[in-house]
């Protein structure tokens, strides 16, 4: 499943990830596509937490089609609910990825976690979408990484704490593994942080 954590300074999203997928194999955390969070060249970055690893290789597969902005260049709660999560829905439906409830209701086994310049937006499992304030966790051990992700203070250096954050989650849950991965949404650069 793996871990991604994010917090919100300045406007800027920063964002960190885990590499737990790549236990055995050095190779696949050099290569960019391979990252659990994704940047596409609309300047969205999507992370995907999920139990169901087909789910998360054809969602980072179309994303750049499904993950859009707006005909002004935004990315909106409004765009989220008539676009983007009709697509995701279709996408996960056309390859028998989405169950539905007793109720009616469709849902899969994951969470999304979207974010452009300062926005930070969370999809659960049954694509309710939650705009997020100023700091995010979700997958292994993101319990273990609130606590730190809410004492960032303004002048603290933000990735510093994301690894930080990211290796006390790893100290109590043996998924979460270095090297760790960290990107914003301003400069959409990758760094690799190895503890």
């Amino acid at each position: 499943m793996g871990l991604i954590v994010a917090h919100k300074k300045d406007d800027v999203v920063y964002i960190g990830t885990d590499s737990s997928m790549f236990r055995k194999s050095k190779e696949r955390v050099t290569c960019e596509n391979n990252y659990r969070v994704h940047k596409l060249d609309n300047g969205i970055i999507v992370g995907i937490v999920s139990t169901d690893v087909r789910a998360e290789q054809l969602l980072y597969a179309y994303s750049d089609d499904i993950f859009t902005l707006d005909k002004k260049g935004n990315l909106t709660r409004k765009h989220l609910v008539q676009n983007i999560i009709p697509e995701v829905i279709a996408c996960l439906e056309d390859n028998e990825l989405l169950e539905k409830s007793e109720s009616g209701y469709c849902f899969w086994n994951g969470v999304l976690l979207i974010f452009y310049k300062d926005k930070i937006f969370e999809v659960s499992e049954q694509f309710q979408i939650y705009t997020v304030g100023s700091y995010v966790a979700d997958g292994d051990g993101y319990e273990f990484t609130v606590s730190a992700l809410s004492k960032i203070k303004e002048d603290d250096d933000v990735n510093q704490k994301l690894v930080d954050a990211m290796s006390i989650a790893s100290k109590y849950n043996k998924s979460v593994l270095p090297p760790y991965v960290l990107i914003d949404t301003k400069t959409l650069e990758y760094h690799k942080e190895v503890r």
